[in-house]
């Protein structure tokens, strides 16, 4: 009892020491994982609808976290409309130009203004509409008719992007959310939203609503389909689609847009793009490209509680650290129970990339809502890429660096949910003298309690040393 009273002793006495320091660890010495580790266990457990915010890097990333991650529960996914095929599992066909149709613009963010006239609609890309004044034809009984808008999921899709994580509902219900932007030149009536499966055009849809385009003020809305999981045949895609009804004549030059549409079962973790290739942390601060009440009905109609963001291959080192701070603090306005899954981008050659992995921590480091994941130092050198074969094009990685990347990220959110109650502070598989330098310099900081009562005193000191 005496040895183990001084060894205490002289570890609190060491926490002074440490705790005057400006650094939790040396410039080249950060932890893996650093930050709350109930982001992690969310995504591990599949409680997490996480929205991904990025670049290209993040983009390319994206399917093979989709295949390979391994939550406890897959719910889902949602399909982004600036994807151009199945790169999340299904596909959104809007090339439909029937009469009564005057204009269709897949509009990016930061486009100029489409003939509708709409800016800052979305944090991603959306699809607009304007019509004329032309009558709608009788369907002839065929659901294919009169749709200006299709998207889809195909069993092959979801087999190729989710491989076995994606298990086909055969129980309870399974929930097809669209989301729109509705405005004063919305179309109030005449358009309905239906989910049908197969190749049988003229059977009835799994489940069908009407959909009204117009608010006095502009909003984005959240429209479900619902239907029970047992009347779909997994070995049929489901597809959904908004449609006019035979003898709506439309109001010359009202409007309908889309921002997306998502399959997804009641619970398990799910995916909402807004990542864009080129980009850097500036295009998402932009009011111009999605304004702060669009974005906040964004957050809340994807019921996203995690923003997992990857950024900095096309940013300059000066400055970054504070736009990263703002760009934090905007999403966190707009939704404020929101957390953050924060990534150091894979060494690319460039010294910002380091200085980057460091800032990120440091942010990590002031917040309570936030994990840190230090891609930058588990991935390997630039050459190290290189050497593999990793990167397409010296930059960008390929399906097995993606494969490889995949799996080291998944290592990390697993060893952040995971070792942090054991005391390992620092996420590198064991307890030293490294963790004990990090409770210290965190002596009092809640995340570093580990007998459970809310803060870390000396209680929790006799824990980690014994």
């Amino acid at each position: 009892m005496i040895k183990r009273t001084i060894v205490v002793m002289m570890v609190v006495v060491l926490c002074a020491v440490v705790a005057q320091t400006s650094r939790l660890l040396a410039s080249d010495s950060l932890p893996l994982a650093w930050g709350d580790p109930e982001i992690a266990r969310d995504i591990m457990s599949g409680t997490a609808n996480v929205l991904i915010i990025g670049d290209s890097l993040q983009s390319n990333q994206r399917p093979a976290n989709m295949m390979y991650w391994t939550p406890d529960d897959f719910g889902g996914l949602t399909l982004a409309t600036d994807m151009s095929g199945s790169t999340v599992g299904g596909v959104f066909s809007p090339w439909f130009y029937p009469a009564w149709v005057s204009s269709m613009t897949l509009r990016a963010p930061n486009d100029p203004a489409g003939p509708d006239g709409l800016t800052g609609v979305s944090p991603g890309v959306s699809i607009h509409w304007v019509f004329d004044d032309v009558q709608v034809p009788s369907d002839n009984g065929s659901i294919l008719n009169n749709r200006f808008l299709s998207a889809y999921l195909s069993p092959y899709a979801a087999n190729l992007h989710f491989g076995d994580a994606w298990t086909p509902q055969s129980n309870g219900d399974i929930t097809v959310d669209s989301i729109i932007y509705t405005s004063p030149s919305g179309l109030p009536s005449g358009i309905v939203l239906e989910i049908w499966q197969g190749t049988n055009y003229y059977a009835p849809p799994l489940a069908s609503i009407p959909v009204n385009a117009y608010s006095a003020t502009p909003e984005i809305q959240k429209l479900s389909l619902v239907f029970a999981a047992d009347q779909w045949d997994p070995q049929q895609e489901l597809r959904v689609q908004f449609r006019m009804v035979p003898g709506t004549i439309p109001t010359e030059g009202s409007t309908f847009a889309a921002l997306g549409t998502r399959f997804h079962a009641s619970t398990g973790l799910s995916f909402t793009t807004v990542a864009r290739g080129g980009k850097g942390v500036s295009y998402f601060l932009d009011q111009y490209n999605c304004t702060d009440d669009n974005l906040a009905g964004f957050l809340n109609a994807t019921e996203t509680n995690i923003a997992y963001i990857w950024l900095g291959a096309n940013d300059p080192i000066d400055g970054w650290k504070e736009s990263m701070e703002q760009l934090l603090d905007r999403y966190k306005a707009a939704k404020p129970d929101l957390r953050f899954l924060l990534i150091s981008t894979y060494d690319l050659g460039k010294s910002k990339y380091p200085m980057m992995a460091e800032y990120l921590y440091e942010i990590t480091s002031q917040r309570d809502d936030a994990l840190f994941l230090n891609l930058f130092e588990v991935a390997g050198s630039y050459d190290f890429f290189l050497a593999n074969n990793y990167l397409g094009d010296g930059v960008h990685q390929n399906a097995a660096g993606a494969a490889y990347l995949a799996d080291l990220l998944w290592d990390l959110i697993t060893d952040a949910g995971r070792q942090r109650d054991h005391g390992d502070f620092d996420f590198d598989g064991d307890v030293d003298a490294d963790d004990i330098d990090l409770f210290c310099a965190n002596f009092g900081n809640p995340m570093y309690d580990l007998d459970g009562d809310g803060d870390a005193d000396q209680l929790d000191m006799d824990i980690l040393v014994h």
